[in-house]
């Protein structure tokens, strides 16, 4: 996968777009993580699930992401490919 930093879009490896990551909390978005009651990673701010796909598959994400395109994602952008 590859993550364009100035754009917030991630790429498959073929170059086709999954989603443009955005969080309208913008740089204190990741102080807002949380837990809820089921031990599910939360956004205190708006209180929406994060799933955390760190560890997933590409086909994974891209399956994720088209079950729901507004998911929110927790991403390693440092292990992901990225365009400056």
């Amino acid at each position: 996968m590859v993550f364009n930093a100035s754009t917030g879009e991630l790429f498959k490896g073929d170059g086709v777009l999954i989603k443009r990551i955005h969080c309208p909390k913008g740089e204190s978005a990741f102080g807002l993580l949380g837990l809820d009651s089921r031990g599910r990673l939360t956004c205190d701010g708006c209180s929406r699930r994060i799933h955390d796909v760190r560890l997933k598959s590409e086909a994974q994400i891209v399956a994720l992401v088209a079950s729901d395109p507004n998911v929110c994602l927790l991403l390693d952008v440092r292990s992901l490919s990225s365009l400056k």
